[in-house]
């Protein structure tokens, strides 16, 4: 595994997203760079996995969330209106679960089918 793999897996992307969601919505403002940023990161960290085992990946998306959930309480307030009903710790945690999902989903769209493999 190449260090670019473990510096773009354990980037605290769901921290960022809801600190810039939160700071959006403190401003007025709709976050329109949010979700096509996500994608983006969520699809170019994917495809690097590609020859990697299950293991290791899973590994660093832990220490991604435990990452993210200690920036939060340092840098996101708890607000109990705007991260209803779970609260913001929950919610980074939430984000991240499917962030580390859509990597799987994409490195086993990138790794192709058993069948091609023959």
């Amino acid at each position: 595994m190449k260090k670019t793999h473990i510096i773009l897996s354990i980037l605290p992307l769901p921290f960022l997203i809801h600190f810039y969601d939160y700071q959006c919505h403190l401003n007025g403002t709709y976050p329109i760079l949010l979700y096509p940023s996500l994608f983006l990161c969520m699809i170019v960290v994917g495809m690097q996995f590609k020859n990697t085992n299950v293991f290791p990946i899973f590994l660093l998306g832990i220490v991604m969330t435990i990452f993210s959930s200690v920036l939060g309480s340092f840098f996101i307030p708890d607000d109990g209106a705007w991260f209803k009903p779970f609260g913001r710790d929950v919610a980074i945690i939430i984000t991240a679960i499917t962030y580390l999902f859509g990597q799987f989903v994409v490195r086993w769209i990138r790794r192709g089918s058993p069948s091609e493999k023959k």
